[in-house]
């Protein structure tokens, strides 16, 4: 009778958390017009949903493109679900991409059906992932702590609202990481196949994560070789060959489309070499703006700091806005560079075109110039971790609190993994990319799970 009423009081928590995203979400989206790098999911959404291959469409009123693989399908192919369903969405996407230079003025955007997939994707990750922190440390106030400071980062919403990959694989990722860390500390086989289903997913909405599975690989290996010399003890080498498996069994069908259109085992074309470009730029900062960059990139007050405190060639052109800044101009002399050097464009993306290799940029542009990319990299990965605005700084200095001991109890292993996962994640996107701070978003979980762990203190000692 005691284990009835301890599953139902499970359930019902799990219930109250699905309602209040579900909630939250309608309450909060409402459509926007699509920017930049969301035209391009939109293209190959719009693209499947009309001829059913997927191709980027630029101009819907032009011939049909060829097949191309310069993103992930998963996100394009949750917008054409939607557009399957939707004929109000399709209608208002075809005309967007109708419209010459992006002038999408004469289009009206009210359809918020795409939205809606990706809020039913959020509240079925984060229930799952609350459902199994109550697990972990016996309590339900922890869980809902967490999830509360989830969506007090402002990611959530922030993404749900938008057409980019984000609000696809965060979601994807937070339920990864929790499964990840409950797969180590628990030894469960499920947990294991949870957390390869949800990676993969992860990696055929963007790509960077098809590489986090190999370095993750490689840390299991080691990991495992190290407790097995130290202790004999025997490794769980059945439920981490689960996870390799089934991560390669889903995503075995986009690779081996690849290789038929590219003859590469790739999970895109074009994209890693024209990402390394925008990097190898801020390489070429002066001693002087790298300084001024780690008070720049603090949120909100950074820019402004910054203003006062050094002269404006050290912080001009950290701008991502400034035509003449580093990002722009400089990427865009970079791209130039290679170009010539290698007698082809490094973000080239259709079938027959001749690339840049990335192997060659990496040699030629990073590993020659290896201590200065290192250096960058720390600083882009302060950047990247000042996660919507103040919750990353104020979160940044949680998780050194507790790193130092401020978490602890049943929670501390499943915090220490998920954080030296996302450290990982972004000191790589880091190393190969401008990381802004959307790309450190998977960071939320760990520094959520700090601020609950302080707030479940503050409460406890208010109440007791």
């Amino acid at each position: 009778m005691h284990q009835a009423g301890k599953l139902r009081a499970r359930w019902l928590h799990a219930a109250a958390t699905l309602f209040a995203v579900l909630l939250f979400g309608v309450v909060t989206i409402s459509p926007r017009t699509p920017q930049s790098d969301e035209f391009v999911y939109l293209g190959y959404a719009y693209g499947l949903a009309k001829y059913g291959t997927f191709t980027l469409v630029t101009d819907a009123n032009g011939e049909q493109p060829p097949p191309t693989s310069r993103i992930s399908p998963l996100v394009p192919a949750t917008h054409a679900l939607a557009m399957h369903f939707s004929a109000e969405f399709l209608g208002e996407v075809e005309c967007m991409l109708s419209q010459p230079g992006r002038t999408i003025s004469p289009c009206v955007h009210t359809s918020v059906f795409s939205h809606y997939l990706q809020l039913v994707l959020w509240a079925a990750c984060l229930t799952w992932m609350a459902m199994q922190l109550a697990r972990v440390t016996g309590r339900w106030m922890y869980a809902h702590l967490t999830t509360l400071f989830i969506f007090l980062s402002g990611a959530p919403f922030e993404y749900i609202a938008q057409f980019n990959s984000e609000a696809i694989y965060l979601p994807l990722m937070l339920l990864f990481l929790v499964a990840f860390a409950c797969a180590l500390t628990q030894g469960m086989r499920r947990y294991w196949i949870v957390a390869a289903v949800a990676l993969a997913l992860s990696a055929l909405a963007r790509p960077v994560f098809f590489y986090l599975f190999w370095m993750l690989l490689g840390v299991l290996l080691v990991a495992f070789a190290w407790r097995w010399l130290r202790s004999r003890a025997q490794p769980q080498a059945a439920g981490a060959l689960i996870f390799v498996t089934v991560f390669m069994l889903i995503i075995a069908p986009w690779l081996a489309r690849n290789v038929w259109l590219y003859g590469a085992p790739t999970m895109t074309v074009g994209y890693s070499a024209g990402t390394l470009s925008y990097r190898i730029a801020y390489n070429e900062m002066t001693n002087d703006e790298f300084v001024a960059g780690w008070i720049y990139w603090l949120p909100d007050f950074g820019d402004s700091l910054a203003k006062r405190l050094f002269e404006p060639e050290a912080y001009r052109r950290l701008d991502l806005g400034n035509p003449e800044g580093i990002h722009q101009a400089g990427s865009r002399r970079v791209m130039q560079e290679i170009e010539a050097k290698s007698g082809a464009a490094p973000g080239s993306y259709t079938r027959d075109a001749p690339r840049a290799g990335t192997g060659w940029v990496l040699r030629e542009y990073i590993i020659s110039d290896w201590f200065n990319h290192i250096k960058v990299t720390l600083l882009l990965f302060w950047r990247g971790v000042m996660l919507n605005s103040y919750f990353g700084l104020v979160g940044f200095g949680l998780l050194l609190w507790a790193l130092a001991g401020g978490l602890n109890g049943p929670h501390r292993p499943l915090f220490l993994i998920t954080l030296g996962v996302t450290t990982l994640l972004s000191l790589f996107y880091a190393f190969i990319s401008l990381n802004i701070a959307r790309y450190s978003a998977p960071m939320i979980l760990p520094m959520s799970l700090a601020y609950a762990a302080l707030a479940e203190r503050w409460l406890f000692n208010r109440t007791t």
